[in-house]
C-alpha cells in the first residue's frame, strides 16, 4: 500500500497521514485499525532505535510527528503499547541532549554566555535529569577557571565578562552536584562580586593611565569596555583640561567618573 511504502521510505508523517483518511472512510473496520496501530508502533520503535544510537535530531523529528499526529481515539489509545506522555519524555530527552551537544560546541569555542544559555534550555526540559545536571556543572567549573586564568593574566575584560556571566546566571547552578564544596565557595555572590570589582578597578587604572599618557582614543575605548560589560563604578582622576576633548568627557562621565582634579 502507499503507506506501507511511506513508512519504508521513512516518510512516517505521510504514513500517518494515509492510515488515518482510510480510518475516517472506515471507521468501524479492525483491519484498517490494526494497520494504522502497526503503523504507529513501528514509527516509535524507529524513534527509540534512532535515540539509542545518538542521532538525537531524528529521534526528535520521529517524536514530534508522533506527538502533533496523536490519535485520542480510546481504542487506539488502548492499543498501543505505549502512552502520549512517553513520546513527550522522549522528544524531551532528545532537545535537551541537542542542546548539549550545541552548548559543548559554543563552551569549545568560548562562547560562555551562549553555552550557559543553551544548558539551562536543557535542564528546564529535563529538570531531573542527572547527566545534562552534572555536564552544567562541569561547564560551571570550566568557565570559572577560565575567568581566574583571565584575573591572573591581568585580563580584566574577559575576567569582568565571565565573572558577571556567572554572578548573572548564579541561581541556576546553586546546589548542582558536582561542583563541590571548594568550588561552591569560590562561587558564592560576594566572592564573584569581589572579582568584578577587581576588573573594574583594573579597566579604570587602563583607561586612566591611557588617559594621562594623552592617547584619548584609547582611554575612550576603555571606558566603552567598562559599560558594554557592566562593570561602571564611580571614580574620580588628575589630568590637565588641555588634554581631554567633549567625547572623552562624556565617555568619562558615563563610565562612571565624577571628577577631574
Amino acid at each position: 500500500s502507499d503507506a506501507a511504502r511511506h513508512l519504508a521510505a521513512g516518510e512516517y508523517r505521510k504514513a500517518i497521514d494515509l492510515q488515518k483518511a482510510m480510518r475516517l472512510k472506515a471507521p468501524r473496520n479492525r483491519k484498517v485499525a490494526a494497520e494504522y496501530v502497526a503503523t504507529v508502533e513501528e514509527i516509535k520503535r524507529a524513534a527509540d532505535a534512532a535515540r539509542v544510537k545518538g542521532d538525537y535530531a531524528t529521534a526528535a523529528g520521529t517524536y514530534s510527528i508522533l506527538v502533533g499526529s496523536w490519535d485520542e481515539d480510546k481504542a487506539v489509545a488502548e492499543a498501543l503499547t505505549f502512552k502520549k506522555s512517553d513520546l513527550e519524555a522522549g522528544l524531551g530527552i532528545c532537545r535537551s541532549a541537542i542542546r548539549g551537544q550545541e552548548a559543548r560546541r559554543e563552551m569549545k569555542a568560548g562562547n560562555f554566555g551562549k553555552a550557559v544559555g543553551l544548558y539551562r534550555a536543557a535542564l528546564k526540559d529535563q529538570p531531573g535529569e542527572k547527566s545534562a545536571r552534572a555536564e552544567y556543572a562541569s561547564a560551571i567549573l570550566e568557565i570559572k577557571a577560565a575567568g581566574e586564568r583571565a584575573l591572573a593574566e591581568r585580563d580584566y575584560a574577559a575576567a569582568g565578562r565571565i565573572h558577571g556571566l556567572l554572578l548573572d546566571n548564579l541561581g541556576s547552578f546553586e546546589g548542582l552536584e558536582g561542583i563541590g564544596k571548594a568550588a561552591a565557595a569560590s562561587l558564592r555572590k560576594d566572592r564573584l562580586f569581589e572579582a568584578i570589582k577587581v576588573c573594574r578597578q583594573g579597566l579604570t587604572n587602563s583607561g586612566l593611565a591611557e588617559y594621562r599618557k594623552g592617547d584619548l582614543e584609547r582611554a575612550i575605548e576603555i571606558c566603552r569596555g567598562i559599560l558594554e560589560r557592566g562593570l561602571r563604578i564611580e571614580w574620580m582622576c588628575e589630568g590637565r583640561v588641555d588634554r581631554v576633548d567633549e567625547e572623552m568627557l562624556r565617555w568619562m562621565k558615563t563610565a562612571g567618573c565624577s571628577l577631574i582634579a
